[in-house]
């Protein structure tokens, strides 16, 4: 059955804008909401941790208005700042995700380190009490796809891979040893520590929200290299984060990615075909940013839709 979701940054919530969502919701037959609280989990100052967030009277508020609601959330950080070159703060120091060529950034950090493991526990924790309908996780899920052309080569990855392979490789020969030629044991034990700290952060989230409710929805939005780089893919993350619930994904391929709307529509529909007989729920990226129509015309995401709905890769 098609289905209308719709995200909300809880930051454009209030006594005036709600009556508007509203009617607007109504006559787009919105079906699914999704609530953004967007300062990233890691940060000092996430309001789920200062107790300062709306984001429990909001899904309460979506809820008995009859709308499915969801909540949205960063992971490990996009890369760089979104802001205007301000500083942010962690809430403890933090392992970043890195590159085999040495590169971090600002916000990208390892599902290894255990204080991240630990916040993420926890903050789910609080929203899952909140009994939201689904958790979605950010795109931001995901080892590659950043400023370098392999990771994660921090030192817990790095040595998981070495007790793997029985060896240690020079960091300078990681990328020629484990992606040149055909299949080798240095390149499935390098998919292999990469997958498993994705697949094992996703269970552990599953489990911390199975403690509150084990019938609140958890996944993630698919991203390119959740699909074979990252050492898994989205099957497999998607069944990790549902646990007894019906797995979803989000697909990776926006209307703004390309200015031809037909490179992800065929990218989408690719995915759609992946899991196919897999019983898991998809849904198709929407994006149009930056969101402004100057900027990103309306026409490309009508057409997006209209040819997935068409082709019936998305039902």
């Amino acid at each position: 059955m098609y289905k209308l979701s719709v995200p909300i940054n809880i930051s454009t919530l209030n006594e005036k804008s709600l009556p508007k969502y509203l009617q607007d919701f109504r006559r787009a037959n919105v079906e699914r909401i999704f609530l953004i609280e967007n300062t990233p989990i890691y940060l000092e100052n996430n309001p789920l941790f200062l107790g300062t967030s709306r984001l429990g009277e909001f899904i309460s508020f979506f809820k008995e208005q009859g709308f499915e609601v969801g909540v949205w959330l960063c992971a490990f950080g996009h890369g760089n700042l979104f802001s205007n070159g301000n500083t942010r703060k962690c809430f403890a120091p933090l392992t970043k995700i890195k590159g085999v060529d040495g590169k971090v950034t600002d916000e990208g950090f390892c599902p290894l380190d255990e204080n991240l493991q630990v916040r993420f526990c926890e903050a789910l924790k609080i929203v899952a009490s909140m009994q939201p309908d689904i958790i979605m996780l950010d795109d931001d899920f995901r080892l590659n796809n950043r400023n370098y052309n392999m990771g994660c080569c921090c030192e817990g990855h790095l040595k998981r891979f070495y007790d793997e392979v029985g060896e240690e490789i020079a960091v300078n020969d990681l990328e020629k040893t484990v992606f040149t030629g055909g299949a080798n044991r240095y390149r499935r034990a390098w998919l292999k520590v990469q997958g498993e700290s994705l697949v094992n952060f996703a269970k552990m989230l599953r489990a911390s929200v199975d403690e509150v409710d084990e019938t609140i929805r958890l996944g993630a939005c698919a991203v390119y290299s959740t699909w074979d780089f990252d050492g898994t893919d989205m099957i497999e993350l998607s069944r990790a984060f549902a646990g007894k619930t019906h797995p979803f994904m989000r697909t990776i391929g926006a209307p703004y990615h390309r200015i031809r709307p037909q490179y992800v529509v065929e990218h989408t529909r690719m995915q759609s075909d992946w899991c196919k007989g897999e019983n898991i729920e998809i849904f198709a990226e929407g994006d149009t940013f930056p969101r402004p129509r100057y900027a990103c015309s309306s026409r490309l995401l009508e057409l997006f839709d209209m040819a997935l709905l068409s082709s019936g890769a998305i039902v």
